[in-house]
């Protein structure tokens, strides 16, 4: 078997996460920088609804 493990780093660099993403490389880790910035429950109003839409 192969023990080879996948690991972020690796990930970040050689999909050029900072570069799909549109985040500046000084950003360490862009994957939990991205998702961390996702809300944490549903928009309730509709504009921000329509936000999160546009968006996303």
């Amino acid at each position: 078997p192969n023990n080879q493990h996948l690991c972020r780093n690796h990930v970040i660099s050689c999909f050029n996460v900072h570069t799909l993403l549109n985040i500046p490389y000084v950003v360490p880790d862009p994957i939990s920088f991205v998702l961390n910035s996702l809300p944490t429950k549903r928009p309730t109003s509709d504009s921000k609804k329509r936000y999160w839409k546009y968006i996303y």
